[in-house]
């Protein structure tokens, strides 16, 4: 394994719904973040458990309910609940924002409102630009 992995932080951007688009993702991952896009929330937790992230990034469309489920089963998960987790949704309603911050959601904000600014601070980390 690279030496340099040790030093990269992990994020994944999990996209529930094929909401972002392909040139973001080829940023992302230039960035070394992983990408998932998967609609099963039982295989993106798997997927989740399996590897520690440090920053998990969600984006899922505003009446998706298999994401809404998958962030209900991450609040449970004491592995998951370590990492920060931002989510993006399409057409963001207050109650729905209500809901995921009640469910361990750390930050919620509309689709594609995010800066590059913003992303570094809220990640924390340098790779972000691209998110």
């Amino acid at each position: 394994m690279n030496r340099l992995s040790y030093d990269l932080p992990q994020i994944l951007l999990l996209d529930c719904a094929g909401l972002v688009p392909g040139k973001r993702v080829r940023e992302l991952e230039a960035q070394g973040a992983r990408v998932l896009r998967c609609a099963d929330p039982c295989e993106a937790l798997e997927h989740l458990v399996l590897r520690r992230f440090d920053a998990l990034w969600i984006a899922l469309a505003e009446r998706e309910r298999a994401g809404i489920l998958l962030i209900e089963e991450l609040d449970r998960d004491p592995l998951i609940k370590r990492c920060s987790i931002t989510v993006e949704v399409e057409e963001l309603t207050e109650p729905l924002a209500a809901h995921l911050l009640q469910h361990g959601v750390d930050h919620v904000f509309p689709l594609g409102a995010l800066d590059e600014e913003v992303a570094e601070t809220l990640l924390g980390v340098t790779s972000a630009a691209a998110l």
